[in-house]
């Protein structure tokens, strides 16, 4: 460190810091892991998230993953408050047999993704088919 840079930190002065975010290099695509096996309460595990890794914590269907059904029915998902290790999907009420489902992925920067025909039960891990 500089002695400059030092001399600021120990006196309390301002200190400007740069950084700027880098793309988070992956091999393979987003994978979901299950947490809870019953339509009333599915959490998710979110790994291998790529470019930035970071998904979005709101958005306009109030969190950076959806559930959306083959009849087109939406579930938002939201980080859990709580631990903040899991997505906490149930839309206000529980998620219907209408598989497969298709899951989409929103990142901090807007950009989405999509994985088709995914879901076809809420067990398990699934390679979801896509990254950013």
């Amino acid at each position: 460190m500089q002695t400059s840079t030092r001399d600021k930190i120990t006196n309390c002065d301002v200190t400007t810091i740069e950084w700027q975010r880098v793309t988070c290099p992956t091999n393979g695509n987003i994978k979901v892991q299950w947490k809870g096996d019953n339509h009333h309460w599915v959490g998710l595990y979110v790994y291998n998230v790529g470019g930035l890794g970071t998904l979005a914590h709101r958005d306009a269907f109030g969190g950076g993953i959806q559930l959306i059904s083959r009849g087109g029915t939406w579930f938002g998902c939201k980080r859990d408050e709580a631990s903040e290790n899991y997505w906490l999907c149930h839309g206000g009420g529980a998620l219907l047999d209408d598989y497969p489902y298709d899951i989409k992925f929103v990142d901090t920067l807007g950009r989405q993704e999509i994985g088709y025909d995914v879901v076809w039960s809420f067990s398990g891990t699934l390679d979801t088919g896509v990254n950013f």
